[in-house]
């Protein structure tokens, strides 16, 4: 996908330089403020509510209103997209997409998620 802008980092190690694809970005990636791990939840939050939806949660009309609005905005889920999808995913989805990283959930908390076991389940009958 966008592996030319990735980087591999150690464990304990933070980052302060930005690097990803803008609508996949987590807020401390934009804010420049130390990030390690944490933001890739915050991507794959994002890969999840585009698959399940069709578009990204946070729009705009150009680079700059884009960041911001992942930086400042809080995640909405509009009901008539997502009347048919269960609070569980909603809830996966917002818990990837917090705002502090540090309260964002672990990657053993999303794979240990109901809907995600769930629906991994049913997907390798």
């Amino acid at each position: 996908m966008d592996f030319g802008l990735s980087k591999i980092v150690s464990p304990q190690e933070k980052m302060i330089d930005g690097y990803g694809t803008l609508s996949y970005v987590s807020p401390e990636v934009l804010l420049r403020t130390p990030y390690n791990k944490e933001v890739d939840i915050w991507s794959l939050g994002i890969i999840l509510f585009y698959m399940l939806c069709g578009h990204l949660p946070f729009k705009g009309d150009n680079q700059s209103d884009i960041a911001d609005k992942i930086v400042n905005d809080n995640l909405e889920f509009d009901e008539k997209e997502w009347t048919k999808m269960s609070k569980d995913v909603k809830k996966l989805i917002a818990g990837c997409l917090v705002k502090e990283p540090e309260e964002r959930i672990t990657i053993e908390e999303f794979l240990n998620h109901s809907w995600f076991k769930k629906n991994l389940k049913n997907n390798l009958k």
